[in-house]
């Protein structure tokens, strides 16, 4: 006799365990333990699963996990965005350039702040997003701080926005977190 697999479900059609035997052992064993069985596989392995006459359906339990599974995923998604938008570059309207925001470059711009606390800083020939080459002064850097300080707690902000919005979805997968965030204006833009 060849085996099948039996999926054995309790009476609320909630899936138990899975066992594989010859047809006769199978039906023995359901008999046996007063249970009913299906041929037809959960869609995975997990116990959220509950036969409803002829199909499986995600139970009560296994749609909350799934759900809170998924906003993390959505959660880590939007945060990585975030620090996309935020290492993207800043607007400084004096110069009418946009300036690195990446974490080499944050690095610098520490060494600059420390500089200028202890009354050393000098003006130096600073590169720009692209590729000219501009003065960056105490001014300068003062502002470009200040930009960098703003563009960061907007997108935070709006960070905490979309993650509000998409807790509160039933499936937030299908939030669209794409939109509202505040990117670097170009120096095009910007004289517009």
């Amino acid at each position: 006799m060849s085996a099948i697999k039996a999926y054995i479900v309790d009476d609320d059609g909630y899936f138990l365990y899975s066992r594989t035997s010859d047809i006769e052992t199978v039906l023995r064993a359901v008999e046996i333990e007063q249970v009913e069985y299906t041929l037809t596989p959960p869609p995975d392995d997990s116990d959220g699963w509950q036969w409803v006459g002829t199909e499986w359906v995600m139970s009560d339990k296994n749609i909350a996990k799934k759900k809170i599974a998924d906003q993390k995923t959505i959660w880590q998604n939007i945060k990585s965005m975030r620090y996309q938008i935020i290492t993207s570059g800043v607007y400084v309207p004096s110069i009418n350039k946009v300036l690195h925001t990446d974490e080499v470059t944050a690095t610098q711009y520490s060494q600059i702040s420390s500089s200028i606390l202890l009354g050393t800083f000098k003006p130096l020939m600073w590169k720009a997003m692209d590729g000219t080459f501009f003065e960056m002064n105490e001014a300068v850097f003062k502002e470009l701080q200040s930009e960098m300080i703003a563009h960061t707690q907007a997108n935070y902000a709006k960070a905490e926005f979309h993650k509000a919005v998409m807790q509160m979805m039933d499936d937030p997968l299908d939030y669209d977190y794409s939109d509202g965030w505040i990117t670097c204006k170009k120096p095009n833009e910007a004289t517009e």
